[in-house]
């Protein structure tokens, strides 16, 4: 409206010239014909049908946002554009920086990383001679030589750069040969321990197999008793000796000490002695020849240790060599290539933090701009659009209190004013329909209570979807923890039997070797490995046992008390005290005694391994409402340092621990066992430190 009447204010000087100006031409010059008239008269007409064209033309709301956020587009398009060019030279520099520098500089350091691989694999290969070793010293040499041709191809027409390049590839080349002589070398000593251990081996078996029975046997009736015993005393020095050849020879490659090496020489002595005592006694025919056959052994088996020594002396010698050879290779990396690359960082890194900081201010610049301009738009729009709408809005109110007279004052020609309009005629519709306050209150009342009932119908379906969300996340976990529980328990059944005929043969070893020096701690140490793989295998099996189906109700406080005294002696042992304040006459639970008992033991045994001496682990029981159900929780806290907030949702899952020695396996084995019974088990921290277990289950109802 006010648009309209501003435009029809505009034309009036239009039409009150019209007849001024014709009255004008006729008074200065009446001679002029008609049809310069009629010209004027046309185009006087055309200018007036223009200004009425623009005066009905309508500027909407629509047209407002447009012009509004077309202006802040071009304002950010400008601005992003500027923007872009400075980034795009920063690109041009990283780009400089991260295609050719960088790749350069890491080639160099990668040639560096597979230098010491290489000769820490050949080192490996000759301290164990594991093929694995080999493998991964042709892997090692094949990325060297992919970083070197990478490092070549990057350095490009920089002659010190590539000088450098050149010169590290027939060091290299006589490196990785040297290491390769070594590891052959060392294949070579490895085939001839082989072949001595055989050799030993067979030497072995013809004293215990051919000779200790012929003389045992009736073949040496027709010698006497004390020749019979110098026999079998010289058989048994004999096969003393020989296996001490043997054991200072494993020595002396282990340790490389010069009087390992003299033992072997003196044990190699004694057994020629016991060769020529047993020479020296009268033997049967068949005795002799076995003896002869010892001491052809024997001595092709010294001269296999010469040639094995030979070796040990020259591998020694070249790895010295190798080790040099690796430092030449370090120094011309570390001081020349390496050096030389991080200089070629310099300028591009430069370049790039000079396109940087360009782009860096242009942002400052234009991005608050943007932001001024964009807000300026902004406000103005919203000073355009919310005065009507906040008009409409106090119409809607008014109208709402039952005000039926209300009318809105409307102004302009876009939308707003239609709505306003519209609202105008829709109350005047209303007025004249006469429509009640009580009747539209009671509609309200009545819609309000329909909002209701959909919002707590879509509450309940919500709280349904979520349950069963719920229920079939517990079921997939369910079904996978039994298919696990099946498998662990598979195959720790198959791991036991092993087990059992590795332990037989440790019991063996003990009542043979035992006595000797140096044996006691390895099968010590073999036996404690036993046991706890023993362990390992108990708990895999616990961890697979069947849920049980034969529950009954039964009072908690004899389980927690069985587990306090069966715990009794590792918290005795570790300094800690323990407190049990279950009281007596609490409700039954549903439960198989054995089973909780595991839980509540295990759950204090983690408490006592986690306390400091001096420390003290309670239990404690009370009663928990949740979900209009009665529960009996049991709460098992200790006085330590409490679990890591990281590890809090994973101490459940299974094989996780942080406790060395432990197979992570216990707290797997309790939740499974709670939620057997019914019951659940959450973990968290005091406030004042330590950790509290808390395992809950349902009271039985009587």
């Amino acid at each position: 409206m006010h648009g309209l009447q501003g435009t029809s204010r505009s034309m009036q000087p239009v039409r009150d010239a019209l007849p001024v100006m014709s009255e004008s031409a006729a008074g200065e010059s009446d001679d002029r014909d008609s049809h310069a008239r009629r010209s004027v008269v046309g185009v006087a007409a055309s200018r007036e049908q223009a200004a009425v064209g623009l005066m009905n033309m309508r500027f909407t709301v629509t047209a407002k946002i447009a012009i509004g956020v077309g202006l802040i587009v071009l304002i950010g398009i400008a601005s992003v554009g500027i923007i872009y060019l400075g980034l795009t030279s920063v690109g041009t520099a990283m780009r400089w920086l991260a295609e050719i520098k960088e790749p350069a500089s890491a080639a160099a350091y990668e040639m560096e990383i597979q230098v010491h691989a290489l000769a820490s694999g050949v080192l490996r290969y000759l301290d164990t001679a594991d093929p694995r070793s080999r493998e991964q010293v042709d892997a090692d040499h094949a990325k060297f030589t992919h970083f070197h041709g990478r490092y070549l191809q990057l350095v490009g027409e920089d002659t010190r750069g590539t000088e450098l390049g050149k010169a590290i590839g027939p060091r290299y080349t006589e490196f990785k040969a040297l290491g390769d002589l070594l590891m052959t070398m060392k294949g070579d000593q490895e085939a001839l321990l082989l072949t001595i251990a055989e050799n030993f081996s067979k030497i072995d078996e013809v004293i215990d197999k051919r000779l200790e029975p012929l003389v045992r046997g009736e073949r040496s009736a027709v010698l006497d008793d004390v020749s019979t015993r110098r026999r079998l005393e010289a058989l048994m020095n004999l096969e003393a000796e020989v296996a001490e050849v043997g054991l200072w020879l494993a020595s002396y490659q282990r340790t490389h000490k010069p009087e390992y090496r003299d033992r072997m020489s003196a044990r190699e002595r004694d057994v020629r002695a016991e060769l020529a005592t047993l020479k020296a006694l009268p033997l049967p025919k068949e005795e002799r020849f076995w003896i002869r056959e010892i001491e052809r052994v024997f001595d092709g088996t010294m001269a296999l240790i010469g040639e094995v020594l030979i070796l040990d002396q020259r591998i020694q010698d070249r790895a010295q060599l190798f080790t040099e050879l690796q430092q030449a290779l370090d120094r011309l990396l570390d001081d020349e290539i390496q050096v030389l690359a991080k200089q070629e960082l310099v300028a591009p890194t430069e370049a790039a933090d000079l396109a940087t900081s360009a782009a860096i201010r242009r942002i400052q610049i234009l991005l608050p701009l943007l932001m001024v301009s964009a807000l300026g738009i902004a406000l103005l729009l919203v000073h355009v659009i919310r005065s009507p709408v906040r008009a409409l809005m106090n119409g809607t109110e008014a109208i709402a209190r039952g005000d039926l007279t209300h009318r809105l004052r409307v102004t302009g020609r876009d939308e707003l004013a239609d709505l306003g309009n519209a609202f105008n005629r829709m109350v005047e519709q209303l007025e004249s329909t006469t429509v009640s306050k009580t009747l539209l209150e009671a509609n309200e009342r009545q819609l309000t209570q329909t909002v209701a009932e959909l919002r707590q119908q879509i509450t309940e379906r919500m709280q349904a979807q979520s349950e069963q969300v719920r229920l079939q996340a517990s079921l997939r976990r369910a079904e996978t923890m039994s298919v696990m529980g099946a498998l662990v328990a598979g195959v720790a059944h198959e791991v036991r039997n092993p087990l059992f005929g590795i332990s037989s043969v440790l019991d063996a070893m003990e009542a043979r070797f035992g006595a000797r020096e140096g044996s006691e701690q390895h099968i010590a140490v073999l036996r404690s490995q036993v046991v706890r793989l023993n362990g390992l295998m108990q708990d895999l099996l616990e961890y697979g046992k069947p849920a049980t189906a034969e529950l009954a109700p039964a009072p908690i406080e004899g389980v927690v008390r069985e587990a306090v005294q069966a715990c009794a002696g590792l918290a005795e042992q570790r300094g800690v005290r323990m407190a049990n304040h279950v009281d007596l006459g609490l409700a039954p639970i549903m439960m198989e005694r054995t089973r909780l008992t595991q839980v509540f033991e295990n759950l204090l045994e983690n408490a006592i391994y986690h306390s400091p001496r001096g420390g003290v682990v309670t239990v404690g029981g009370r009663y928990v409402t949740e979900d209009d159900r009665r529960w009996l929780e049991c709460a098992v806290e200790d006085s330590g340092s409490g679990i890591a907030t990281e590890d809090l949702e994973r101490i459940f899952e299974p094989f996780f621990t942080r406790r060395r020695g432990g197979t992570g396996l216990g707290l797997s084995i309790v939740q499974r066992i709670v939620e057997e019974h019914g019951g659940r088990i959450t973990a968290g921290n005091k406030p004042e430190g330590g950790t509290v277990m808390a395992v809950s289950f349902p009271v039985v109802r009587r």
